[in-house]
C-alpha cells in the first residue's frame, strides 16, 4: 500500500508539474502576441514582414497587394523574436497536449499558407510538415483521423467550386500592371475591343517591279486583308471543377502513397499488441487461455484445426514429435484454467508460453515468404 501511495503521489506531481508547464507556455505566447500588436516598434515590424511576404508572392505570381503603411526606417527584428517565442512556445504547448490530430492540423494550415500566397517552402520542409500531418493521423483515432479528412476534403471542395478559375478583379489589376510595364518599356499593349467591320477590312497596296537589262515591267496589284476576331472558347465550369478536384486527389495520393507501409506497420503493431496484451496479466488463468487460443489460431491457419473439442484435433497428432506431447499437456493446462477453479502457478504460464513458440516455429518458419507476410500484416498472429 504505501508503495502504491508512493506511485500515486509521484504520478500526481508529475500531473501537476506538466499542468503547470503548459499554462506558463500558454501565457509566454499570449504575451508574445500582445508585444507584437501592442508595442509599436514590433506591430510596424510584423506590418514590414507582411509587406516582405506580399513583395515574394507577387515577384512570383500576378497578384496585387495592399501594402501596409510603416516608417522607412523600420527594424524587423522585435517582431521576429516576438513571432520566434509565440511559435515556439505553441510547439512545446503542442507536445505537452499530447494531441498527435493537432500535428495534423498545423501541417494543413501551412499548405493553406503556401497555396494562398503562391510560395512554397523549402522541399525538405514540406517533406517533414508531410510526415507530421501522416504521423498525426497514424497516432489519432479513428473519430480524429474522420474529422481531419473530411475537414480537409471540404475546404478542398469548397476551393473547387467557388474558386475554380481566374479572379476578375486580379486580371484586372495584373492588366493594369502590365501595361504600366510596357509604357516604361516603350512598348504598348493593344487593347483588346470589339471591331467594326470596316476596320477589320484593310487596303494594301503593293508594287511590283522586274528589270531586266533595258526591259522594265511594272505591275499594281490591289489586294484585300482580312482579319478575323478569335472566339476564346473556354473550358465549361464543371469540367474546371471536376479537373480541380482530379488534380487535387492526385496530389494527395502522391503525399499519401509514401507513408503507406509505415502505416501498415504500425496497424500490425498495435493489433499485434492488443491480441498479446493478455500474456501478462496478473491472472494467470486469463494469460494461460490467451496464450493457448493464440496458438491455437497459428493451428487453424495451417490448417491443422478441427471441430469440437481442442483435444479431438486428429491432424495435430500427426505432427512431427515431440509437438504432439506438448499441444497434449497444453491442452491439459487450458482445461484446467478454463473449467477448474483451482489456482495455477507461474510455471503454467511459462508452459503454455514455450508450447506457443514451438507451434511457431512449427507453423510460421517453413512458412513461404508470402504466407508469413498474410500471418504478420494481415492476421498479425506473428509479432
Amino acid at each position: 500500500m504505501k508503495n502504491m501511495s508512493g506511485i500515486e503521489c509521484n504520478k500526481e506531481k508529475t500531473g501537476l508539474r506538466r499542468r503547470c508547464a503548459m499554462y506558463v507556455l500558454a501565457g509566454a505566447a499570449g504575451l508574445a502576441c500582445l508585444l507584437l500588436f501592442f508595442l509599436k516598434r514590433a506591430r510596424y515590424g510584423l506590418y514590414a514582414l507582411y509587406n516582405q511576404l506580399c513583395t515574394a508572392s507577387e515577384a512570383r505570381n500576378a497578384y496585387v497587394y495592399t501594402r501596409l503603411t510603416v516608417p522607412e526606417d523600420t527594424d524587423t527584428g522585435m517582431a521576429l523574436a516576438c513571432l520566434a517565442a509565440a511559435g515556439l512556445s505553441l510547439f512545446l504547448l503542442v507536445v505537452l497536449l499530447r494531441r498527435p490530430w493537432l500535428w495534423t492540423a498545423f501541417a494543413l494550415c501551412t499548405v493553406l499558407f503556401q497555396v494562398y500566397y503562391g510560395l512554397a517552402f523549402a522541399d525538405w520542409l514540406n517533406v517533414l510538415l508531410s510526415a507530421c500531418a501522416v504521423c498525426g493521423l497514424l497516432r489519432t483515432g479513428r473519430e480524429g483521423k474522420a474529422a481531419l479528412v473530411g475537414l480537409f476534403v471540404l475546404v478542398m471542395a469548397l476551393c473547387a467550386v467557388l474558386f475554380p478559375g481566374t479572379d476578375t478583379a486580379m486580371e484586372e489589376a495584373s492588366e493594369k500592371v502590365r501595361d504600366r510595364i510596357s509604357a516604361l518599356t516603350g512598348t504598348a499593349v493593344p487593347e483588346t475591343r470589339e471591331m467594326s467591320l470596316q476596320l477589320r477590312e484593310t487596303r494594301h497596296v503593293n508594287p511590283l517591279s522586274e528589270r531586266k537589262g533595258e526591259n522594265t515591267g511594272e505591275t499594281m496589284e490591289t489586294y484585300r486583308l482580312k482579319t478575323e476576331v478569335r472566339e476564346d472558347i473556354s473550358m465549361p465550369r464543371t469540367l474546371q471543377v471536376l479537373k480541380t478536384i482530379l488534380l487535387l486527389a492526385a496530389v494527395v495520393l502522391l503525399v499519401v502513397l509514401p507513408f503507406v507501409p509505415f502505416w501498415l506497420l504500425d496497424r500490425q503493431k498495435r493489433r499485434a499488441a492488443v491480441m498479446r496484451k493478455d500474456f501478462e496479466d496478473a491472472d494467470l488463468s486469463l494469460a494461460v487461455k490467451a496464450i493457448f487460443r493464440h496458438a491455437t489460431a497459428y493451428l487453424a491457419w495451417a490448417g491443422l484445426g478441427g471441430r469440437g473439442l481442442y483435444r479431438d484435433w486428429d491432424r495435430v497428432r500427426e505432427m512431427p514429435a515431440p509437438y504432439p506431447e506438448q499441444y497434449a499437456k497444453a491442452v491439459a493446462v487450458f482445461e484446467e484454467a478454463a473449467y477448474s477453479s483451482h489456482a495455477l502457478g507461474e510455471e503454467a504460464r511459462q508452459e503454455m508460453l514455450d508450447f506457443l513458440e514451438a507451434t511457431e516455429k512449427l507453423v510460421y518458419d517453413p512458412a513461404p515468404f508470402l504466407k508469413k507476410l498474410d500471418l504478420r500484416y494481415r492476421r498479425c498472429l506473428h509479432a
